[in-house]
């Protein structure tokens, strides 16, 4: 479980004292769970889950509104590229 829940934090672009704000679960705790030395109890996940579904759900906004703006940049507006190639293309 140690490793998911650092992969889990680390997704969530948190680092272990933001989760540890986030969720009421001390620092200590979080940290020896990630190192596999200790076990959390069930209401710890569950605050975990609760403190890290929105650092997700930012992230893949921030993820979907960059993979717009690069699918912008690309294409340009109305579908029409606008890289060096098509640039190119319409000087030969």
């Amino acid at each position: 479980m140690q490793t998911k829940l650092k992969e889990l934090r680390r997704r969530g672009d948190l680092t272990q004292i933001e989760l540890a704000q986030r969720s009421g679960v001390p620092r200590s705790r979080i940290q020896l769970a990630e190192a596999g030395t200790l076990d959390l109890r069930p209401g710890e996940w569950r605050a975990i889950r609760k403190a890290v579904m929105p650092a997700l759900e930012r992230t893949a906004e921030l993820l979907a509104s960059g993979l717009e703006t690069l699918f912008d940049a690309e294409t340009g507006v109305g579908g029409k590229p606008t890289n060096a190639a098509t640039m190119e293309s319409s000087h030969e």
